[in-house]
């Protein structure tokens, strides 16, 4: 009688991870296959890193597109402002013209001459109330920034200044 046979199922198991269930010890994997399954893990990583720098160099150059068609869109409905200006500006001149024209009893060229003078004399007063309005923001800014004035520095100098007295 073979005494293996009649021991007990448990005491038959080997105390090795890499047995079965039916108690009969399995061969560990070989070095070949743990190094295949580690490279099939890494081509899976890099390719889903590939996938991913794909898909953001496709949604960087989407969205450049997408900023340069909004800046054609921009710069073309700035043209068009600029083009409803440029032409609501003549209409206004022509009417200046033609109102000095009547004013003038006909005489054409003085009206042209004195409408060409007029359009001259509001861009320069356009020109200069802007220069004006941007010089004025700026001193509030550096007002604003270093907090004080000119004149609140020349007070604080003279505040600082030792007082000469009277000899009496």
């Amino acid at each position: 009688m073979n005494v293996d046979t009649q021991a007990p199922r448990e005491a038959r198991r080997s105390p090795d991870p890499a047995a079965s269930d039916d108690g009969n010890v399995t061969a560990p994997r070989p070095f070949s296959e743990s190094l295949a399954a580690a490279f099939r893990h890494l081509e899976s990583t890099v390719e889903s890193a590939l996938t991913l720098l794909r898909v953001r160099r496709d949604r960087a150059a989407l969205s450049y597109r997408r900023t340069i068609a909004r800046a054609a869109l921009v710069a073309i409905l700035v043209v068009a402002g600029l083009v409803a200006i440029v032409a609501a500006s003549l209409e206004v001149v022509g009417g200046i013209v033609g109102g000095l024209h009547a004013l003038l009893g006909g005489a054409e060229w003085a009206a042209r001459l004195l409408g060409g003078a007029v359009v001259i004399a509001l861009v320069l007063l356009a020109v200069r109330s802007a220069f004006a309005r941007q010089s004025r923001r700026h001193m509030e800014q550096l007002e604003k920034k270093y907090g004080r004035t000119r004149v609140d520095e020349r007070d604080r100098r003279r505040a600082r200044a030792p007082r000469s007295q009277d000899a009496a």
